[in-house]
């Protein structure tokens, strides 16, 4: 349910601060947007989520991009409820404590099977029996 497409928004009160996506497969997570690319792992216990990603900058930050600035690799710990095409995620920066981090997640498309599996019209990958 999870393996999919994800478009982001970071939030924090009632303004979002930046837009991206992520990639979740296999245990790993893979994104960015226009300041920053991250990469990570995540967990599923039931359909609650968690994941540890690590954000690393790879150009000069926007400074309306976070509500926090960064020039080095951080990390951020979040989890949330998976649903089928949403998830909210909360948590907080592990080098600043006090910072959390809301992000607000919209499934977008599933992954195809990389393996060499087949898939249907829309880019999905078939089931097999």
């Amino acid at each position: 349910m999870i393996e999919a497409i994800w478009t982001v928004e970071l939030v924090r009160g009632d303004r979002n601060y930046a837009a991206g996506v992520m990639v979740f497969a296999a245990g790993r997570v893979f994104g960015g947007d226009a300041d920053y690319y991250y990469i990570g792992r995540y967990a599923l216990n039931g359909s609650r989520v968690s994941l540890r990603i690590t954000v690393h900058p790879y150009r000069e930050a926007n400074p309306l991009s976070l509500p926090f600035e960064y020039r080095n690799p951080f990390d951020v710990e979040l989890a949330g409820q998976v649903e089928e095409a949403q998830m909210v995620l909360v948590g907080t920066i592990i080098e600043e404590p006090g910072q959390s981090v809301t992000v607000i997640a919209k499934r977008r498309h599933e992954i195809p099977d990389l393996r060499g599996g087949q898939e249907d019209e829309k880019g999905r990958a078939k089931r097999t029996k």
